[in-house]
């Protein structure tokens, strides 16, 4: 309050009246407030691994499809879990004698139905959702593996990965309207948010079909164009999962670690960015992060910031993570482990791990690491945010730190680097967060140089000024300015 009175008895003693100096007035104290104001962090993922893992049963999770409260996982075996988002418990299996290998889930926009890709059963089971029970078997292709719905929840899209087809199931009457020949070994699919165009990775030939939807009804022959030039090499022409947003496409390759992006305007190739063994990938509602699931050992999830496409974060999941969904508020993203192995002990139970997104008002790692010589000690800290009794470590699929480099368990980094070059690697921190134990991971980079370290600097930081040191300083600028007024009147 007091230094509220300073700045009352300064507009009090002055009595401005002109518009301009008053202006001038305001201009130099916001100038005075925002040269104290803080910096607030940049708006960047600060994600959660909750734990543990909800356990799914004996079978590997496949695909993962949400809506509402509640997060359907298919078992890839003989029958569908339905988790409640809320407790994060299995509190229901779907089973039925059409289920064989089911694959992948998609739910219609009003919650009624689910339509279940049977790789097996070269079919796809309608599942009425009020009664978990199967309502109609659909016969499609040879192994169907992904669905995905027309955004006017018309139709149903298949990839059927034997047949080197697409069929285009009429949902009001689940029967197979269409047939759609594409490339060699169909497998993901994304539609544009229009409801135009379907896009179609082919795991063989390492191309992309787009299917003209109007025409896949009339003429399916000819509805097909096809992207080619992604990466690939030799017999590694696997593509897997596509997302899209923000008028892009993204296409995951587990074998050439990718994800390449398309410009849905022009259907070329405009990019790619390295990610290990990417396999399945969502996109938050906003548009502004993609999750790509990376199906090796030990299996993590990458984190890619779409307006850079680069990696902002990798979180360790559960071995052979694949399927994965974000909740339709962006707050929580489910990813399926065929099999988990996190923090050392090996768990057999396949799993679904439960990602709570933040931002940067939650748990975080933070660092400004300097750089490091050859042959000199070196010493920096990883810091906490937000989390209790944290304990670090280098992540189990990180590269390795400098050679001569230690990260110890209370952050510190400590030694004497001995090899120069730049170093990228993931920490990873676990601790409580609000009584939760929490586990965040992120990269950063060391550059390890050659030479001798620059002096350490002896310059002197300018003080700075309090909010009683701004107040006089703008009492006496205003006292001045009234002067001046009085001056000019006279």
């Amino acid at each position: 309050m007091q230094n509220v009175s300073i700045f009352g008895a300064a507009l009090r003693a002055v009595r401005v009246r002109s518009n301009g100096l008053a202006a001038l007035g305001l201009l130099v104290l916001a100038a005075i407030l925002g040269f104290a104001a803080p910096v607030a962090r940049a708006d960047v993922p600060a994600d959660i691994v909750l734990s543990p893992p909800i356990a799914v049963g004996t079978n590997p999770p496949c695909g993962v499809a949400i809506h509402g409260a509640n997060v359907y996982v298919t078992d890839c075996s003989n029958s569908v879990n339905v988790i409640n988002a809320a407790t994060n418990t299995v509190e229901a299996s779907i089973t039925d004698p059409s289920f064989n290998d089911p694959i992948s889930i998609a739910i219609t926009a009003n919650g009624e139905f689910a339509y279940v890709a049977n790789w097996f059963g070269n079919s796809v089971s309608v599942i009425n959702l009020t009664t978990n029970t199967v309502v109609k078997t659909i016969n499609v292709g040879n192994n169907p593996d992904s669905l995905i719905l027309s955004p006017d929840g018309n139709y149903v899209y298949v990839s059927n990965n034997a047949s080197d087809t697409v069929s285009v199931i009429d949902t009001a009457t689940n029967t197979v309207a269409s047939t759609v020949p594409v490339g060699y070994g169909p497998w993901g699919l994304a539609i544009t948010p229009d409801g135009n165009y379907v896009y179609v990775t082919n795991n063989v030939t390492g191309a992309v079909s787009v299917i003209d939807t109007a025409l896949a009804l009339t003429t399916p022959a000819s509805a097909v164009n096809t992207i080619t030039g992604l990466p690939a090499t030799g017999s590694s022409n696997f593509l897997s999962g596509v997302a899209i947003a923000n008028g892009y496409a993204y296409v995951t390759s587990s074998p050439e670690n990718t994800v390449g992006v398309i410009d849905l305007a022009t259907n070329q190739i405009v990019g790619t960015i390295a990610v290990p063994d990417a396999s399945g990938i969502a996109i938050t509602p906003d548009g502004k992060f993609a999750y790509v699931t990376n199906d090796g050992n030990p299996g993590i999830v990458s984190v890619i910031d779409l307006s850079s496409n680069t990696i902002v974060n990798t979180l360790n999941v559960g071995t052979g993570a694949y399927g994965i969904a974000v909740t339709p508020d962006g707050n929580f993203v489910y990813v399926g482990n065929s099999n988990n192995n996190m923090g050392g002990t090996s768990n057999t139970s396949n799993t679904v791990t439960v990602i709570a997104r933040g931002t940067a008002s939650g748990p975080a790692i933070t660092a400004n690491l300097p750089a490091g010589y050859v042959g000199t000690s070196y010493r920096s800290n990883l810091v906490a945010e937000n989390l209790s009794s944290p304990a670090f470590s280098l992540a189990p699929n990180s590269t390795p730190l400098p050679d001569g480099l230690t990260l110890n368990a209370d952050g510190s980094l400590t030694g004497t680097p001995t090899t120069p070059g730049s170093y990228t690697f993931t920490a990873t921190v676990t601790g409580t967060d609000n009584g939760l134990s929490t586990t965040v991971s992120q990269q950063f980079t060391i550059v390890v140089r050659t030479g001798t370290p620059p002096p350490p600097s002896t310059a002197t930081a300018a003080p700075v000024p309090t909010l009683g040191d701004m107040a006089l300083a703008l009492l006496g600028l205003l006292l001045a300015c009234g002067a001046a007024l009085r001056l000019r009147r006279r």
